[in-house]
């Protein structure tokens, strides 16, 4: 019997250190993790790998978010992948222009957490049929370890 893959989460963010963060973060619960520099690298992954949800930041360099976000609708190859768009943009006109372009939420990167993030990653990997059943049982220890490491820091 062949091994089942684990869910695919394509982060496509031009700041190394918030992708590498979300990467380890998502590869302890078991996700396959895709990473794109930019745009352009992650239109090209979102192609070619197919990932169950996409982590989409908007102000990169070359194709921004709403380009990517834009192209990827418009291809019937992609256009059913959720698209998270991950941003330090807090204006309501970004966040309509994303849910208008076709993009599933909007993740304010300075009004969130990384549990946070991973809950809405978690909850589109459930609503997307392509998830594993074999995860749910690592997200809760993820889960549990986060919220301890927010205690213990709140406590300081």
């Amino acid at each position: 019997m062949e091994k089942e893959k684990g869910t695919k989460v394509l982060i496509i963010d031009d700041d190394v250190t918030l992708r590498e963060m979300y990467a380890e973060r998502m590869k302890i619960e078991g996700y396959e993790i895709l990473i794109a520099k930019n745009g352009e690298d992650g239109i090209v992954k979102a192609k070619e790998f197919k990932p169950n949800v996409i982590l989409l930041d908007i102000m990169m360099p070359g194709t921004n978010g709403f380009g990517v976000l834009e192209t990827l609708q418009k291809n019937p190859d992609t256009e059913k992948i959720p698209i998270l768009m991950l941003s330090a943009l807090i204006q309501e006109e970004n966040k309509k222009k994303s849910k208008k372009a076709g993009a599933i939420g909007y993740i304010v990167k300075s009004e969130t957490t990384p549990a946070t993030v991973l809950e809405k990653v978690k909850k589109q990997s459930l609503n997307n049929t392509t998830y594993t059943k074999n995860w749910r049982p690592r997200f809760s220890v993820l889960e549990n370890k986060l919220k301890l490491e927010l205690r213990c820091v709140s406590r300081k």
